[in-house]
C-alpha cells in the first residue's frame, strides 16, 4: 500500500483535557502508518485547556493546535479542522474523530485506504463500541423520512418539556421517564445489523471517514445547519442527493466513551440531559426544513 497518501485526523476539543490527550495518545500509540498528522480545535474552551494543549504539543511535529475564540459547535468547529487538514496539509484522507474515541486497530488507516479502493466510498464509518459493549453505528439502515422526523421531533421536544419541570420541581434524578427514555432508543440501535457491511447508511457521529472523493468536492465536511446533534442525518441527506455513496464497514473498530465532555460541562444528570434534549429539538427542526427542501428540488 502507498504510504505517501497524507492523512489527517481531525479532533474537536472543549473543555476536558484529559480526555483529549488520551485520543491523541491512542491515535499515536496504535497508528503504525508513518504518514498522518492530527489536528486538535480548541472549540473556546472556557477553562484554558486550549492554551494548555498549544504548550503541550508544541514541540510535536505530528500535531496542530488550533483555538477558536468561541464554541462554534460540532459541525463549524470540525470544519475549521477539515479545512486546515485540506488546505495546509494537503491531506487526502480526513478522519474526523471525537475526542472521546480510541484508536484500537494498528492498521486502523489502512483498512480505510483498502475500503476505498474496494468500493470508491465517499464517506466511511466504523464500528463503534461503547464502553458497555454496546454497538453503535449505523444509527439508522435508511435516509430518515419527514414522517420520522417529526415523530423524532414531537418526542423530543415532549421530553425537553418533561425535563425542564423535572428540574423546576427538584424532582430525583433516577426518574422513570428518563430510564424508558433511554431503553427505547437502545432498543432501536440494537435492532440494525452491525456486523456486515452496509451502504448507504446514516452512521454514527463519533468518527467519519472522508475519502479523496470527498475531500476533492467539499470544502466543509459538514453543512453549518446545527450547532450540535442531527449531523449524521443531514449529511447523509447531503450525500444521497449528490449520489455520493456511504459506506458502514464494520472490519474497522473505534472505541467510544459516549458523551464525555457533555458530562463534563454538566455535572448533575439533569442538566446533561437538559442541555443534551434541548439542542436535539433545534437540529430536528432544522433537518425538517431540509428534508422538505430536498423534496421540493426533486419536484422540480
Amino acid at each position: 500500500m502507498d504510504r505517501d497518501i497524507n492523512v489527517a485526523f481531525v479532533i474537536l476539543h472543549y473543555i476536558a483535557l484529559d480526555v483529549t490527550m488520551n485520543c491523541i495518545a491512542s491515535i499515536q500509540g496504535k497508528i503504525k502508518y508513518s504518514n498522518y498528522q492530527i489536528v486538535v480545535v480548541d472549540n473556546g474552551s472556557d477553562n484554558g485547556s486550549g492554551k494548555k494543549l498549544e504548550e503541550l504539543y508544541a514541540d510535536d511535529e505530528m500535531v496542530s493546535v488550533i483555538c477558536n475564540e468561541k464554541n462554534l459547535g460540532f459541525s463549524a468547529g470540525n470544519n475549521v479542522g477539515y479545512i486546515y487538514a485540506k488546505k495546509e496539509l494537503h491531506a487526502k484522507y480526513i478522519f474526523v474523530v471525537n475526542n472521546d474515541t480510541e484508536i484500537i486497530q494498528e492498521d486502523f488507516i489502512e483498512r480505510a485506504i483498502r475500503c476505498h479502493m474496494d468500493t470508491s466510498y465517499y464517506v466511511l464509518g466504523p464500528d463503534i463500541i461503547n464502553l458497555e459493549g454496546v454497538h453503535q453505528s449505523p444509527q439508522r439502515d435508511h435516509v430518515i423520512t419527514k414522517k420520522e422526523a417529526k415523530r423524532w421531533y414531537r418526542k423530543r421536544y415532549l421530553f425537553s418539556i418533561y425535563l425542564h419541570i423535572h428540574k423546576k420541581w427538584s424532582l430525583p434524578e433516577d426518574f422513570y421517564i428518563y430510564r424508558k427514555y433511554i431503553e427505547h432508543d437502545n432498543k432501536r440501535k440494537d435492532s440494525f445489523m452491525t456486523n456486515v457491511i452496509q451502504e448507504n447508511v446514516e452512521l454514527q457521529g463519533a468518527c467519519f471517514i472522508f475519502s479523496p472523493l470527498y475531500v476533492e468536492r467539499n470544502e466543509n465536511a459538514f453543512e453549518e445547519l446545527t450547532f450540535m446533534y442531527g449531523e449524521e442525518a443531514l449529511l447523509l441527506l447531503r450525500c444521497t442527493k449528490n449520489h455520493w455513496k456511504v459506506i458502514y464497514n464494520p472490519e474497522l473498530r473505534i472505541r467510544h466513551a459516549e458523551k464525555a465532555v457533555t458530562k463534563r460541562a454538566n455535572q448533575n444528570v439533569i442538566d446533561k440531559e437538559i442541555f443534551w434534549s434541548d439542542n436535539h429539538v433545534k437540529a430536528i427542526k432544522q433537518l425538517i426544513k431540509e428534508i422538505d427542501k430536498q423534496g421540493n428540488e426533486r419536484c422540480r
